[in-house]
């Protein structure tokens, strides 16, 4: 920590090659907490170089009071040795890593240093190994309908290039106002029109194709079902679609795509083990 006195911190952070400044935190105690969320599962071995600043007692400008590098690689293994002996914790740890490599993999990413290459064939041991049991029928674009939606999925899927990220592909007469609704897990939550984009694709009738994408999935959610619904205005505008992760993963598997197949079996394993994890320490 700091002097409870300073004013104002933030912290510079420097994450393959791009600089970023964070000035939302929480405080716990005489901590900073600050969240930074652009580490995809292939970057896990990329370095952070951050550096703290804050206004100290009796001064007016910023200055410099804590600078480090860290990784997840290099947090995970900390870990790994701190609490060896917790086995719920090391599992997450271990699955954590082999699904960032995994990762590294099918993104063909740095694969000559992959996060998991410094796991010992004890730590290897830890990991999940079981088999999914999935709702092979949990993604149904029209789970509850409306009549004449002027709103019209195409495809809906995982982006794996991103932390379980959910994209949703569509067709609109006007995006102007649109809002998707979400609900899942007993939340909800509304993204407005403007996380829209345009894909440069079109549909079979020449119409053009949209999406949207969804993140505010957890590892804890790998079995909840989300329902999606556009909405303008208070009026639902499409059909509402629903979609689990688990019944997409589980009607992957057999693809053929041996780098698929492992990255989606590493998602299941570290969500299965951040899940029990949560469950065994009341975060669920």
């Amino acid at each position: 920590g700091i002097d409870p006195a300073a004013s104002d911190p933030f912290l510079k952070l420097t994450f393959c090659g791009k600089e970023y400044t964070l000035r939302s935190y929480t405080a716990e105690g005489d901590r900073y907490v600050f969240s930074f969320n652009k580490i995809a599962p292939h970057l896990m071995n990329e370095t952070i170089d951050y550096k703290l600043y804050a206004t100290l007692r009796g001064e007016t400008a910023p200055e410099l009071v804590y600078a480090a590098d860290y990784s997840i690689v290099k947090y995970c293994t900390n870990m790994l040795t701190k609490y060896s002996d917790n086995e719920l914790l090391r599992t997450v740890l271990v699955d954590m890593l082999n699904y960032g490599a995994a990762a590294q993999k099918y993104m063909n990413y740095n694969t000559g240093a992959l996060a998991n290459s410094g796991l010992t064939a004890e730590q290897k041991a830890w990991a999940t190994n079981t088999s999914i049991s999935y709702n092979p029928n949990g993604n149904n674009k029209a789970y509850s309908t409306i009549t004449d939606p002027t709103v019209n999925w195409t495809k809906t899927g995982l982006r794996l290039e991103d932390s379980i990220a959910i994209r949703l592909k569509f067709t609109a007469d006007n995006i102007t106002g649109l809002t998707l609704k979400v609900t899942g897990g007993g939340k909800t939550w509304n993204l407005s029109s403007s996380a829209i984009q345009t894909t440069g694709e079109t549909d079979e009738n020449g119409d053009p194709v949209y999406v949207i994408y969804f993140r505010g999935v957890l590892p804890t959610h790998f079995y909840t079902r989300f329902l999606f619904t556009f909405m303008r205005e208070g009026e639902a505008v499409s059909n509402t679609q629903s979609f689990e992760i688990d019944s997409y993963v589980g009607n992957h598997l057999g693809d053929g795509d041996y780098k698929l197949t492992s990255l989606l079996w590493n998602m299941f394993y570290y969500c299965k083990s951040v899940t029990a994890y949560a469950d065994a320490s009341g975060q669920n």
